[in-house]
């Protein structure tokens, strides 16, 4: 089977936060899930002193 892959970058509330917005993710990755794409992992980001700016959530899907 082949697939097609997607990247879809969540951020976090604000610069003072690590916290993502859990139910705005959730109500994404339904909308994802509806059109047919599966998380297949989520990696957290970090940026500058190693503090974390946000998710990115790898996705794939049936060709």
């Amino acid at each position: 089977m082949k697939w097609e892959y997607k990247t879809v970058q969540f951020k976090y509330q604000s610069l003072f936060t690590s916290r993502l917005d859990s139910e705005a993710l959730q109500d994404d990755l339904n909308s994802l899930g509806s059109n047919g794409w599966e998380l297949i992992d989520l990696e957290f980001n970090t940026g500058a002193l190693a503090t974390n700016v946000g998710a990115i959530a790898i996705l794939k899907r049936p060709k």
